[in-house]
């Protein structure tokens, strides 16, 4: 390489890194006299810019804002768009405190890839995603999504997800959330919140986690991981291509609805610890229903299994329309107290009612203590024999189905306070020769024995 090649070489690289770190300021402040800025990418667009996005200012408290879509970076050109952008906040903690991130798709066609590098985690930011009249948002398999909050000892921040029932929001298949390397780095994305939006997922690495330290001690590493719907009833997180493992919390603060194309499991804990000066944290792990007359609905033939704890606030109801769900831990849980988002106090009860119309409910944990199911003809109850259900009342119809063959006779099954109707099939493994299966006891007191023939 002659002088003047290496002289144009070095110029043309130079100009290449100059280009790549030009930033254009959004300033999203709701100010007298001035607008919040606005980018409409609309039919006839495409975006095509590679500037880095600075975002500056926040227009509103509140996250779930009709006028949300009138700021930011708005879509709805009914085209299939890429953006790798890095977008970054304003980090000046006076002016910048609450910098927010706005982009909104919208109208049928009208798909937004996002696989650049967002940092949506100073102070106390909201980053807002739009998603309207069959719009789709979706995080790219290498995108790199940093929600953690470093300068309010490492709590994750979350992304606001505002829809009207059709818009998507999609998790590609690959995507990272977590990347602390178990804690050891402050990077991930580890909370996402709906109002009337959809949730696509297709692999458990894509579910919001983040492993923190406690108190920022390396040593003592736990999940600050929550996935939430809010705001508006209607949010759907549907599960899909893989089989998929959550370790954070699903919590309700609206009612929606689980469709289980494959498998999902709950596997979170309820976690506290101490948060270094702070009032001491807790992440509300499993699955919650944590206000009262919420309603979870399980559409989707696979499984929706819960391993995790659970938390119902009174007058809770899961409807089970298809696929099944299996508890590996009781409904009930002893000495709430306070608990949730909202810190409400829960007084101790069997809050949860269940009903079941074409699916599957299964017990497999040692008791499930709840108020009241409710099966309708095509539903199943399947319960291990080591296992008790109980509540107030049952409403038999369907099937009831035994897993497993008892060692011992009689068998405690059922333990409510009223017991209506009967099963319109009952399936239990057959017992030793000589001896066959008596449920005379079964609709009065909850139990099957065997007799001899």
């Amino acid at each position: 390489m002659n002088k003047t090649t290496r002289t144009v070489f070095v110029l043309c690289f130079f100009l290449l890194t100059l280009s790549a770190q030009k930033r254009r300021i959004i300033d999203t402040r709701q100010q007298q006299g001035r607008k919040p800025d606005l980018i409409t990418i609309k039919q006839g667009d495409q975006w095509i810019s590679s500037d880095t996005l600075l975002f500056f200012g926040r227009y509103n408290k509140s996250m779930y804002l009709a006028a949300m879509d009138s700021i930011g970076i708005q879509f709805s050109n009914r085209k299939y768009n890429i953006m790798s952008n890095a977008i970054i906040l304003e980090p000046n903690k006076d002016n910048g405190r609450y910098s927010s991130a706005y982009l909104g798709v919208h109208g049928k066609g009208t798909i937004l890839y996002y696989n650049g590098h967002l940092r949506g985690d100073n102070d106390y930011t909201k980053t807002s995603v739009s998603v309207t009249d069959s719009g789709k948002f979706i995080i790219g398999k290498d995108a790199n999504i940093d929600l953690v909050f470093p300068t309010y000892n490492n709590y994750t921040r979350q992304i606001w997800v505002n829809g009207d029932g059709t818009g998507v929001f999609e998790i590609e298949k690959g995507f990272i959330a977590d990347r602390t390397d178990s804690g050891r780095t402050d990077e991930a994305c580890g909370s996402l919140r709906f109002s009337n939006a959809i949730l696509i997922t297709h692999d458990s690495i894509s579910l919001p986690a983040y492993f923190r330290p406690e108190n920022r001690d390396k040593r003592s590493i736990k999940i600050n991981s929550h996935l939430v719907f809010e705001n508006q009833h209607g949010s759907k997180w549907i599960i899909t291509t893989t089989d998929q493992n959550f370790i954070g919390g699903l919590y309700l603060l609206k009612s929606g609805t689980v469709e289980t194309i494959t498998n999902l499991t709950i596997s979170g804990r309820i976690t506290r610890w101490d948060s270094g000066g702070f009032d001491p944290y807790t992440n509300w792990g499993g699955i919650s229903l944590q206000d009262s007359m919420l309603t979870l609905i399980k559409t989707g033939q696979g499984k929706l299994i819960i391993t995790g704890d659970q938390l119902y606030a009174p007058k809770s109801t899961i409807i089970i329309e298809e696929g099944e769900l299996v508890w590996h831990t009781d409904p009930f849980r002893e000495n709430i107290g306070s608990f949730g988002e909202k810190s409400k106090t829960i007084r101790n009860g069997r809050h949860l009612s269940v009903e079941i119309t074409k699916g599957k409910l299964t017990v497999l944990c040692k008791q499930a203590r709840i108020m009241n199911l409710k099966m309708k003809k095509e539903s199943v109850l399947n319960i291990n024999t080591t296992s008790v259900l109980s509540g107030d009342t049952l409403m038999c119809n369907g099937t009831l189905a035994m897993i497993s063959i008892p060692e011992t006779s009689p068998i405690q099954l059922l333990q409510f306070k009223t017991i209506l109707g009967r099963f319109e099939n009952i399936r239990m493994a057959a017992p030793e020769k000589g001896k066959q299966w008596d449920t005379s006891r079964l609709y009065s007191d909850g139990i099957i024995q065997y007799i001899k023939k």
